[in-house]
Protein backbone atom coordinates (compact mmCIF):
# COMPACT_ATOMS: atom_id res chain seq x y z
CA UNK A 1 0.00 0.00 0.00
CA UNK A 2 1.83 3.11 -1.20
CA UNK A 3 1.49 6.32 -3.16
CA UNK A 4 -0.62 6.93 -5.16
CA UNK A 5 -2.82 4.18 -3.60
CA UNK A 6 -2.06 5.06 0.02
CA UNK A 7 -5.51 5.88 1.35
CA UNK A 8 -5.82 2.76 3.56
CA UNK A 9 -3.13 3.33 6.16
CA UNK A 10 -4.69 0.89 8.65
CA UNK A 11 -3.85 -1.97 6.28
CA UNK A 12 -0.15 -1.08 6.33
CA UNK A 13 2.13 -1.78 9.30
CA UNK A 14 3.78 1.13 11.05
CA UNK A 15 7.07 -0.61 10.38
CA UNK A 16 6.56 -0.21 6.62
CA UNK A 17 5.18 3.33 6.88
CA UNK A 18 8.38 4.44 8.62
CA UNK A 19 10.50 3.23 5.70
CA UNK A 20 10.81 5.80 2.87
CA UNK A 21 11.21 2.99 0.31
CA UNK A 22 7.95 1.33 1.36
CA UNK A 23 5.86 4.46 0.81
CA UNK A 24 5.71 4.03 -2.97
CA UNK A 25 3.47 1.39 -4.51
CA UNK A 26 5.49 -1.59 -5.76
CA UNK A 27 4.27 -2.95 -9.08
CA UNK A 28 5.34 -5.14 -11.99
CA UNK A 29 3.48 -5.08 -15.28
CA UNK A 30 4.50 -7.00 -18.37
CA UNK A 31 3.45 -8.41 -21.73
CA UNK A 32 4.84 -11.71 -23.01
CA UNK A 33 4.82 -13.11 -26.54
CA UNK A 34 5.55 -16.84 -26.74
CA UNK A 35 5.69 -19.25 -29.65
CA UNK A 36 2.98 -21.94 -29.43
CA UNK A 37 4.42 -25.18 -28.07
CA UNK A 38 4.42 -28.12 -30.45
CA UNK A 39 4.71 -31.79 -29.52
CA UNK A 40 8.25 -32.74 -28.41
CA UNK A 41 9.51 -29.18 -28.99
CA UNK A 42 12.30 -28.31 -26.56
CA UNK A 43 13.42 -24.80 -27.52
CA UNK A 44 10.48 -22.43 -27.04
CA UNK A 45 11.37 -18.72 -27.44
CA UNK A 46 9.53 -15.91 -25.65
CA UNK A 47 9.84 -12.14 -25.44
CA UNK A 48 8.72 -10.11 -22.41
CA UNK A 49 8.47 -6.32 -22.14
CA UNK A 50 8.01 -4.96 -18.61
CA UNK A 51 7.98 -1.93 -16.33
CA UNK A 52 8.33 -2.04 -12.56
CA UNK A 53 8.98 -0.28 -9.27
CA UNK A 54 10.38 -2.57 -6.56
CA UNK A 55 11.78 -1.80 -3.12
CA UNK A 56 13.93 -3.59 -0.58
CA UNK A 57 12.93 -2.80 3.00
CA UNK A 58 15.14 -0.07 4.49
CA UNK A 59 17.61 -0.42 1.64
CA UNK A 60 16.65 0.96 -1.76
CA UNK A 61 13.95 1.67 -4.34
CA UNK A 62 14.46 0.35 -7.86
CA UNK A 63 12.59 2.08 -10.71
CA UNK A 64 12.62 0.42 -14.14
CA UNK A 65 10.58 2.44 -16.65
CA UNK A 66 11.23 -0.06 -19.45
CA UNK A 67 12.91 -3.42 -19.83
CA UNK A 68 12.82 -6.57 -21.89
CA UNK A 69 13.76 -10.25 -21.58
CA UNK A 70 14.29 -12.74 -24.40
CA UNK A 71 14.33 -16.34 -23.16
CA UNK A 72 14.72 -19.80 -24.62
CA UNK A 73 13.54 -22.88 -22.75
CA UNK A 74 15.72 -26.03 -22.69
CA UNK A 75 18.26 -24.46 -25.09
CA UNK A 76 20.64 -27.44 -25.08
CA UNK A 77 18.07 -30.26 -25.09
CA UNK A 78 16.80 -32.16 -28.13
CA UNK A 79 13.41 -32.69 -26.53
CA UNK A 80 11.58 -31.21 -23.49
CA UNK A 81 12.99 -32.18 -20.09
CA UNK A 82 10.10 -32.10 -17.57
CA UNK A 83 12.33 -33.33 -14.72
CA UNK A 84 15.32 -31.04 -15.46
CA UNK A 85 13.96 -27.89 -17.16
CA UNK A 86 16.42 -25.13 -18.04
CA UNK A 87 16.18 -21.58 -19.41
CA UNK A 88 18.66 -19.29 -21.17
CA UNK A 89 17.69 -15.61 -21.15
CA UNK A 90 19.00 -12.18 -22.06
CA UNK A 91 17.69 -9.18 -20.11
CA UNK A 92 18.05 -5.53 -21.10
CA UNK A 93 16.58 -2.75 -18.97
CA UNK A 94 16.94 0.94 -18.22
CA UNK A 95 16.52 1.81 -14.56
CA UNK A 96 17.84 3.63 -11.52
CA UNK A 97 18.28 2.83 -7.85
CA UNK A 98 17.40 5.32 -5.12
CA UNK A 99 18.92 4.97 -1.64
CA UNK A 100 19.80 6.99 1.44
CA UNK A 101 23.22 8.70 1.52
CA UNK A 102 24.12 6.47 4.50
CA UNK A 103 23.45 3.33 2.49
CA UNK A 104 25.53 4.42 -0.50
CA UNK A 105 28.38 5.58 1.75
CA UNK A 106 28.55 2.63 4.18
CA UNK A 107 27.78 -0.15 1.69
CA UNK A 108 29.10 1.14 -1.64
CA UNK A 109 31.77 3.63 -0.44
CA UNK A 110 29.96 6.27 -2.50
CA UNK A 111 30.13 9.14 -0.01
CA UNK A 112 30.58 12.01 -2.46
CA UNK A 113 27.38 13.73 -3.61
CA UNK A 114 28.45 13.77 -7.29
CA UNK A 115 29.24 10.05 -7.16
CA UNK A 116 25.88 9.23 -5.53
CA UNK A 117 24.07 11.23 -8.22
CA UNK A 118 26.01 9.31 -10.87
CA UNK A 119 25.00 5.96 -9.41
CA UNK A 120 21.34 6.99 -9.04
CA UNK A 121 20.83 8.10 -12.62
CA UNK A 122 19.22 5.85 -15.24
CA UNK A 123 21.71 3.16 -16.21
CA UNK A 124 21.51 0.37 -18.77
CA UNK A 125 21.70 -3.17 -17.39
CA UNK A 126 22.23 -6.12 -19.73
CA UNK A 127 22.48 -9.60 -18.21
CA UNK A 128 22.82 -13.10 -19.59
CA UNK A 129 21.35 -15.81 -17.35
CA UNK A 130 21.15 -19.59 -17.36
CA UNK A 131 19.03 -21.50 -14.85
CA UNK A 132 18.38 -25.20 -14.42
CA UNK A 133 16.40 -27.24 -11.91
CA UNK A 134 16.04 -30.89 -10.99
CA UNK A 135 12.68 -32.00 -9.61
CA UNK A 136 12.09 -35.36 -7.94
CA UNK A 137 8.85 -34.84 -6.00
CA UNK A 138 5.55 -36.69 -5.86
CA UNK A 139 3.45 -33.54 -6.43
CA UNK A 140 4.76 -30.35 -8.14
CA UNK A 141 2.27 -28.11 -6.30
CA UNK A 142 2.09 -29.65 -2.80
CA UNK A 143 5.00 -32.09 -2.46
CA UNK A 144 5.19 -34.42 0.53
CA UNK A 145 8.28 -36.38 -0.52
CA UNK A 146 11.26 -35.88 -2.79
CA UNK A 147 13.75 -33.12 -3.59
CA UNK A 148 14.01 -29.97 -5.72
CA UNK A 149 17.40 -28.49 -6.65
CA UNK A 150 17.87 -25.24 -8.57
CA UNK A 151 20.96 -23.39 -9.82
CA UNK A 152 21.34 -20.04 -11.60
CA UNK A 153 24.33 -18.20 -13.07
CA UNK A 154 24.08 -14.58 -14.21
CA UNK A 155 26.58 -12.36 -16.02
CA UNK A 156 26.53 -8.66 -16.92
CA UNK A 157 29.29 -6.72 -18.69
CA UNK A 158 29.87 -4.00 -21.26
CA UNK A 159 30.58 -6.78 -23.77
CA UNK A 160 26.88 -7.73 -23.82
CA UNK A 161 25.53 -4.16 -23.52
CA UNK A 162 25.68 -3.05 -19.85
CA UNK A 163 26.91 0.31 -18.60
CA UNK A 164 30.31 0.21 -16.94
CA UNK A 165 28.77 0.50 -13.46
CA UNK A 166 26.37 -2.42 -14.08
CA UNK A 167 28.85 -5.31 -14.35
CA UNK A 168 28.88 -8.43 -12.18
CA UNK A 169 29.01 -12.23 -12.02
CA UNK A 170 26.49 -13.99 -9.82
CA UNK A 171 25.81 -17.61 -8.96
CA UNK A 172 23.09 -18.92 -6.67
CA UNK A 173 21.45 -22.20 -5.83
CA UNK A 174 18.89 -23.68 -3.48
CA UNK A 175 17.71 -27.13 -2.51
CA UNK A 176 14.47 -28.30 -0.87
CA UNK A 177 13.86 -31.67 0.77
CA UNK A 178 10.42 -33.10 1.68
CA UNK A 179 9.61 -36.14 3.81
CA UNK A 180 6.25 -37.43 5.10
CA UNK A 181 6.44 -38.44 8.77
CA UNK A 182 3.46 -39.45 10.95
CA UNK A 183 0.90 -37.58 8.85
CA UNK A 184 2.98 -34.38 8.65
CA UNK A 185 5.41 -33.11 6.01
CA UNK A 186 8.91 -32.16 7.16
CA UNK A 187 10.61 -29.63 4.88
CA UNK A 188 14.24 -28.49 4.79
CA UNK A 189 15.48 -25.65 2.59
CA UNK A 190 19.03 -24.43 1.96
CA UNK A 191 20.07 -21.44 -0.18
CA UNK A 192 23.51 -20.07 -1.05
CA UNK A 193 24.98 -17.58 -3.49
CA UNK A 194 28.00 -15.49 -4.40
CA UNK A 195 28.29 -12.19 -6.28
CA UNK A 196 31.44 -10.67 -7.77
CA UNK A 197 31.25 -6.96 -8.51
CA UNK A 198 32.98 -5.74 -11.65
CA UNK A 199 31.27 -2.38 -12.11
CA UNK A 200 33.44 0.73 -12.20
CA UNK A 201 32.94 4.46 -12.27
CA UNK A 202 34.44 7.70 -11.10
CA UNK A 203 35.78 6.99 -7.62
CA UNK A 204 34.26 3.51 -7.27
CA UNK A 205 35.41 0.01 -8.24
CA UNK A 206 34.06 -3.54 -7.91
CA UNK A 207 30.55 -2.07 -7.70
CA UNK A 208 27.58 -4.44 -7.40
CA UNK A 209 24.15 -3.06 -8.37
CA UNK A 210 21.94 -3.06 -5.25
CA UNK A 211 19.20 -5.16 -6.87
CA UNK A 212 21.75 -7.90 -7.69
CA UNK A 213 23.05 -8.28 -4.13
CA UNK A 214 22.00 -11.08 -1.78
CA UNK A 215 19.68 -10.07 1.06
CA UNK A 216 18.77 -12.25 4.03
CA UNK A 217 16.02 -12.17 6.61
CA UNK A 218 12.26 -12.36 6.32
CA UNK A 219 9.81 -15.24 5.85
CA UNK A 220 11.56 -16.89 2.90
CA UNK A 221 15.20 -17.05 4.13
CA UNK A 222 16.31 -16.93 7.77
CA UNK A 223 13.38 -17.06 10.17
CA UNK A 224 13.49 -14.90 13.27
CA UNK A 225 14.85 -11.91 11.37
CA UNK A 226 12.81 -9.28 9.56
CA UNK A 227 13.39 -8.60 5.87
CA UNK A 228 16.91 -7.21 5.28
CA UNK A 229 17.53 -7.12 9.05
CA UNK A 230 20.08 -9.97 9.25
CA UNK A 231 23.66 -8.75 9.60
CA UNK A 232 25.00 -5.18 9.72
CA UNK A 233 22.31 -2.53 9.27
CA UNK A 234 22.53 1.05 8.06
CA UNK A 235 20.33 3.57 9.83
CA UNK A 236 17.88 5.63 7.82
CA UNK A 237 17.52 8.90 9.67
CA UNK A 238 14.61 11.32 9.55
CA UNK A 239 16.78 14.44 9.86
CA UNK A 240 20.40 15.54 10.07
CA UNK A 241 22.61 18.62 9.98
CA UNK A 242 25.75 19.24 7.89
CA UNK A 243 28.99 20.07 9.71
CA UNK A 244 32.39 20.89 8.17
CA UNK A 245 35.40 20.06 10.36
CA UNK A 246 39.05 20.18 9.29
CA UNK A 247 38.23 19.88 5.61
CA UNK A 248 35.87 16.91 6.12
CA UNK A 249 32.08 16.98 5.82
CA UNK A 250 29.86 15.20 8.38
CA UNK A 251 26.13 14.55 8.35
CA UNK A 252 25.16 14.58 12.03
CA UNK A 253 21.91 12.75 12.73
CA UNK A 254 19.38 13.51 15.45
CA UNK A 255 18.75 11.40 18.54
CA UNK A 256 20.17 7.97 19.43
CA UNK A 257 21.16 7.26 15.83
CA UNK A 258 23.82 9.99 15.96
CA UNK A 259 26.96 7.84 16.31
CA UNK A 260 26.40 5.18 13.66
CA UNK A 261 24.89 7.57 11.14
CA UNK A 262 27.77 10.02 11.62
CA UNK A 263 30.29 7.30 10.90
CA UNK A 264 28.35 6.01 7.92
CA UNK A 265 28.07 9.45 6.30
CA UNK A 266 31.65 10.57 6.70
CA UNK A 267 33.47 11.36 3.47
Amino acid sequence: MGAPLDGAERFCQGQARSDPYSRTLNYYTSMTLRQPVRANQARVPSLTVFSSTLSEYKAYLRRTPIGGVFSLSDPFALRPSPLTPSTLSYQLELGRTEAEPAFFCAVFNACDADLRNFLQRNNRLAALEFSISRQRVNDPLRPTSGTIVRATVRHASTFIGSDQTQQFNRASGDASWYRRVAGATITAHMRAGIVQGRGSGTGVGSFIPPQERLYAGGPTTVRGFRQNELGPAVYIVSGYSTVDENGATFFRADGHEHYRARRAHRR
